[in-house]
């Protein structure tokens, strides 16, 4: 988290000089308004280090009374904000805090902005100390303060309280802008506040449509709420769009279609993704596209990408998947292949029931003696005993 935003250290120079405060005590004297004219000259053409080299020299006097100690520190500050030293910010503006010179209005402005590089710095509770006072006053404060309360909330775990002033904080903002959005609808997907997750969400990409972040997050909230055909509109439009173009995204919109038994085109959309590289071709990429290609029962199509799968994976299981669909075709020498793969790649949940199915493999080939050696090692487990024995008998009775 960042401050909420910067002003440029000249603009906060000139601010000072053209301050007119009513009270003596909030005037610069003559020698300290020349030093910071000049700094400010010199950050107008661009010279920031040497106005800040001047301004340090001025707050090492002694002699500046307490408007004047808190002025230039606050400018020191901002210089240090400005190119990204956040730490040394804070301790610039802790010590024009200290000073206790500025009238109410800059003294409230400098707590705002030394509370914005407290949240940069993650000292959430310091910010909240200041921030707090600022709602305490007749003075409405900032709307960047709602936010700015939430902010701290959030980082302190304090998520309801922190959403709170974030709802907040929209509902009063006369522009809010897309970090607003995102925080208050972070929060409440965050507490699982679904239905005000879709509200924000969909607004969020009425606004901002070309934020695939948004899209994803619509689409696993509506997934959330138990409506998978509203998630697949969100998928699907956001797809069409170009938004949601990423390897995930296609994955996602993929199975959505064939949870929703469109096959066609999760193979369809698999395909694509794979084939121009948008889709990793990882063992699990090219197996789903197999899938989707049997589930549309176009079995011939499944096999190209399974043989794919079976070559990229671990263990043996695809390899076997691939004999499966080998066996439907009655195509027994690639079956058999592939059940070999399978058995000498490992790994399989039910080795004997491929030893079995390669058994019968073996049969139609007509190498009998290699089938029943199958079938006799499946005759020593419970779920292949029964199948095993019955192809021995058929085999044995085909042999007389």
């Amino acid at each position: 988290m960042r401050p909420f935003a910067r002003r440029c250290p000249a603009a906060l120079l000139a601010a000072a000089l053209c301050a007119a405060p009513a009270q003596a005590a909030w005037l610069l004297s003559q020698k300290v308004y020349d030093a910071v004219a000049a700094a400010a000259a010199q950050a107008e053409d661009g010279q920031h280090d040497a106005a800040r080299a001047a301004l340090e020299r001025l707050a090492a006097r002694g002699s500046l009374n307490p408007y004047e100690r808190a002025a230039v520190e606050q400018q020191l500050g901002a210089f240090a904000s400005a190119r990204g030293d956040y730490p040394k910010a804070a301790s610039h503006f802790e010590t024009a805090l200290a000073a206790d010179g500025l009238p109410e209005a800059f003294a409230g402005q400098l707590r705002y902005n030394t509370a914005q590089i407290y949240l940069a710095l993650d000292r959430a509770g310091d910010a909240l100390a200041l921030l707090k006072p600022l709602f305490d006053g007749d003075a409405e404060p900032p709307p960047e303060s709602y936010f700015s309360m939430a902010s701290a909330l959030h980082y302190l775990e304090r998520d309801a309280e922190a959403l709170e002033w974030a709802e907040q904080g929209l509902r009063g903002h006369p522009s809010p802008a897309e970090g607003h959005y995102a925080l208050v609808s972070g929060l409440n997907l965050r507490l699982e506040r679904w239905r005000r997750a879709r509200e924000l969400l969909q607004e969020m990409i009425r606004r901002f449509p070309d934020k695939a972040v948004y899209w994803r997050q619509l689409t696993a909230v509506w997934m959330e709420l138990g409506d998978d055909k509203q998630a697949l509109v969100v998928g699907e439009l956001g797809h069409s769009r170009g938004v949601l173009a990423q390897g995930r995204d296609v994955l996602q919109l993929a199975r959505l279609y064939l949870y929703h038994d469109f096959p066609h085109k999760a193979a369809h959309l698999l395909q694509r993704g794979l084939d121009d590289g948008v889709v990793a071709g990882k063992a699990a990429h090219w197996a789903l596209l197999a899938s989707a290609w049997s589930n549309a029962r176009e079995h011939a199509r499944a096999v190209a990408p399974l043989q794919k799968a079976a070559q990229l994976s671990d263990t043996g299981e695809l390899f076997l998947r691939l004999a499966r669909l080998r066996v439907e075709d009655e195509d027994w020498p690639r079956a058999h292949r592939s059940l070999a793969a399978a058995l000498r790649r490992g790994g399989l949940a039910d080795e004997p029931g491929a030893r079995l199915l390669n058994g019968i493999v073996l049969a139609k080939l007509d190498r009998t003696a290699e089938a029943e050696a199958e079938f006799s090692y499946c005759l020593g487990f419970k779920t292949t005993r029964t199948d095993a024995t019955r192809w021995l008998e058929y085999l044995g009775q085909a042999n007389r």
